[in-house]
């Protein structure tokens, strides 16, 4: 084991980091981790091995619109206690919440640059799309669903589908193709995205000559 070829260099084995994955869905994955590694603490504890702190990584969730049902950091906390109360005795802990404190800290407003119709079904495109501030709801990014509303109050027009587009012209800049909006959204009208504080500025480019989001702090 790495810690113990540590000691043997004369180091100073400090502690264990493990990461369940980003926007974990299982509560107790944080606590199962804990739990397979409570005997090999055990163990290095028995070679005079007693480490520092105990990183619990990050993947805390964000409740999002195609995942609400995500578990609570409440939850979380609840699962990874019971176990970490199990051990032999407690290293400090470290934990990387990252997302599970940062999502829902941020909006991105954008513009409807243009509205056509595809094959019956209504497409606004955006003056910002998945590569410059929603990079996650790209497939192989797991294709996050935000909440997205307008900032023009709903008329008595009813509400339908549209898939939202960005500038780019480049075929992935699909940001989703089921946002339920008013139907009489025009271009020139502002949408909210809600819930984007985390890897959205921090992945964004200016790709194809597309600037990235002006950012204001409240």
């Amino acid at each position: 084991m790495l810690l113990l070829r540590a000691k043997e260099l004369g180091l100073h084995p400090y502690g264990i980091s493990f990461h369940v994955g980003s926007q974990a869905s299982d509560p107790k994955a944080w606590a199962n981790t804990i739990q397979d590694l409570r005997p090999i603490i055990k163990e290095l504890q028995k070679m005079g091995i007693i480490i520092d702190v105990l990183n619990l990584g990050g993947g805390y969730p964000c409740q999002y619109a195609s995942s609400e049902n995500a578990p609570t950091l409440e939850e979380i906390a609840h699962n990874t206690l019971e176990q970490y109360e199990k051990l032999p005795y407690r290293p400090k802990l470290i934990l990387e919440p990252g997302r599970g404190i940062i999502a829902d800290t941020g909006i991105l407003v954008v513009s409807v640059i243009a509205r056509v119709e595809r094959k019956g079904n209504p497409w606004l495109f955006l003056d910002a799309g998945v590569y410059n501030g929603l990079f996650e709801t790209m497939a192989y990014q797991g294709s996050t669903r935000y909440s997205v509303t307008s900032i023009r109050p709903i008329q008595n027009s009813g509400e339908s589908l549209f898939a939202l587009a960005g500038p780019t012209g480049d075929s992935p800049d699909i940001i989703t193709r089921e946002a339920l909006l008013s139907q009489d959204i025009e271009v020139g009208d502002r949408l909210v995205f809600h819930k984007v504080g985390a890897y959205s500025l921090s992945v964004a480019s200016k790709f194809n000559g597309f600037p990235k989001p002006h950012v204001y702090y409240i």
